[in-house]
């Protein structure tokens, strides 16, 4: 083959590595495949970083999940990994009613208490998901 092609250069990779480059190119291309990801697994503010990283956000999704579904409820995934985020996104994708239901559960203020006290810096209007876990987490909020 060196023979007829010289200047042929062949780059074999196995097959985890390849089908990894075809993932990742379509989120490298398109916005709102970017978007998505960043909003539900990726992002500093994700649904599914918020819910890893905090043990009563974590408690509520496996409780909803196991309730209606009774499947798996792990939202870990690797940063350093692009692979590793469809795990958490497919499991997010698969629980949509449930992670509407943990977003309520978050919003919605304890028996006695007003959702905007006085100095909360956070609008509670037209607001993402990532946004309503961070809610109960600002001071005086």
């Amino acid at each position: 083959m060196e023979t007829y092609l010289p200047a042929l250069k062949v780059i074999q990779r196995d097959a985890p590595h390849a089908s990894t480059r075809l993932l990742k190119r379509p989120f490298a291309v398109s916005k709102d495949l970017n978007q998505i990801m960043e909003e539900f697994v990726s992002g500093h503010d994700a649904f599914g970083q918020k819910v890893f990283h905090s043990p009563l956000y974590g408690a509520w999704w496996k409780d909803l999940v196991q309730e209606e579904t009774g499947g798996p409820t792990s939202l870990a995934s690797a940063k350093h990994r692009f692979a590793s985020f469809f795990l958490p996104l497919s499991r997010i994708c698969g629980n949509m009613p449930q992670m509407v239901k943990l977003c309520h559960k978050v919003a919605r203020p304890a028996p006695g208490q007003l959702l905007r006290k006085k100095g909360c810096s956070v609008s509670h209007g037209n607001r993402r998901s990532s946004d309503m876990l961070r809610i109960n987490q600002e001071p005086g909020c």
